[in-house]
């Protein structure tokens, strides 16, 4: 009998039992059973890549968009108070599926909430779709930074747009 190796594709089949037992009583012993546990990856935080935590950000950044849109139904169409991150934080949390989702990936800084927004109704806010809500408050070692705008994008923009993005979110 030859080993598996890692290269070796298996197509995996689910039957009911009945439908084995003539293979059983044929003598036909090749079945195997599938166990998930043997193969299994165990996620390492320690060694995460940049490319990876910037790709969580903004999976992070759209489920802040998530948080926010349950608030704004459940509150008349307004954005929660967003003062400061905290604030925007305690207002999200009971709509968000966790509260990781409000710190940046690979550290413990809190993404940063937008105060200008902050108990605005969203009918007033049509035409500042490209601002800025919520964003990365320290660029990556790439020199992009993750921000999530008022229409739901999640983006990665360098040190150009993010000046630009500054000045239509009459960010500091």
């Amino acid at each position: 009998m030859r080993a598996y190796s890692p290269s070796d594709r298996f197509v995996i089949t689910l039957l009911d039992m009945e439908s084995l037992i003539p293979y059983f009583t044929n003598g036909n012993t090749n079945l195997r059973s599938f166990d998930p546990a043997r193969r299994r990856v165990v996620f390492d935080a320690a060694k995460t890549t940049d490319a990876f935590e910037q790709s969580l950000s903004l999976i992070y950044l759209s489920k802040i968009y998530d948080a926010l849109q349950s608030y704004s139904e459940a509150n008349l169409q307004t954005l929660p108070p967003m003062p400061t991150a905290f604030a925007a934080r305690q207002a999200l949390l009971p709509y968000a599926e966790n509260d990781a989702i409000f710190i940046v990936p690979g550290s413990a800084q809190p993404f940063k909430a937008n105060p200008l927004f902050s108990g605005r109704k969203c009918a007033h806010l049509r035409k500042r779709a490209r601002a800025v809500l919520f964003y990365e408050g320290k660029t990556a070692s790439d020199g992009s930074r993750g921000v999530l705008l008022l229409n739901g994008t999640t983006r990665r923009v360098d040190a150009k747009a993010w000046r630009e993005l500054k000045k239509i979110s009459g960010l500091d």
